[in-house]
């Protein structure tokens, strides 16, 4: 009986050892769950950084590029005739040249 009695408290203090045993190793496990998530977020932000700043410096190379087109632009060309256009007409009515050529051509 006695043997029996010891053997049953051996037994029970093993389970209380595996059972301490379990909750460690969760916890660890758990850590290591928590590290992993952690360190594929910080490889997907690096990722998204990556892609971030490849665009942005391909946007930036694109408006270079847009820049050196600017004067071969049509919409750019018309706006300026025009606007040269409008200037040489303001001159005119402002020194009032254009009222001696509409009187001569009378």
């Amino acid at each position: 009986m006695v043997n029996a009695k010891s053997q049953l408290e051996d037994i029970k203090a093993s389970i209380t050892a595996e059972q301490a045993l379990r909750k460690e190793s969760v916890s660890i496990y758990m850590h290591v769950l928590l590290f992993m998530h952690w360190t594929m977020k910080q490889v997907a932000r690096s990722h998204v950084l990556e892609n971030y700043n490849k665009s942005r410096e391909e946007l930036v190379q694109l408006n270079r590029e847009l820049e050196s087109y600017g004067d071969a632009d049509p919409a750019k060309f018309e706006e300026t005739k025009r606007s040269v256009i409008l200037a040489k007409e303001a001159t005119l009515r402002w020194t009032g040249i254009a009222t001696v050529f509409t009187t001569i051509a009378c």
